[in-house]
């Protein structure tokens, strides 16, 4: 069993991104016996503009986690409480964890963490610091 999580990132390999101005993200479904990168997809703000050229306001929270809605986590290297919120009522967890996403996605896989996320797509709010 896996778990597809999205990752916040400017250039594909490291976690560098905050959740509500990412301009893309890579989706990775992470298990115990492999995990393997889905794809990397840009972040369209509700404007339909990416959130890097145009600010996203607050009311908008909502629809943050339609970028990320076949995900069960996301990581990011900042993210808001309104964001961490907006996230949780979708049924996500939010995690703060800045680094290279190969090492991130070894971490996760061998925690378990892991379990936690196979088991629930919906789990209460919350965020979580990992290093990595």
């Amino acid at each position: 069993m896996t778990a597809r999580i999205a990752f916040a990132t400017s250039n594909g390999a490291v976690v560098d991104q905050h959740f509500g101005r990412a301009d893309r993200f890579e989706v990775w479904d992470v298990g115990r016996t492999g995990s393997h990168r889905v794809e990397g997809r840009l972040a369209l703000g509700p404007t339909g503009q990416l959130p890097g050229v145009t600010r996203v306001p607050a009311p908008a929270h909502a629809e943050l986690p339609n970028a990320v809605s076949d995900c069960v986590a996301v990581f990011a290297a900042q993210i808001g409480q309104g964001a961490v919120a907006a996230l949780a009522r979708a049924g996500k967890r939010a995690f703060v964890a800045p680094g290279r996403i190969d090492q991130i996605v070894r971490q996760i896989s061998a925690s378990p963490l892991l379990d936690d996320l196979e088991r629930s797509a919906s789990y209460s709010a919350g965020t979580a610091r990992v290093s990595a």
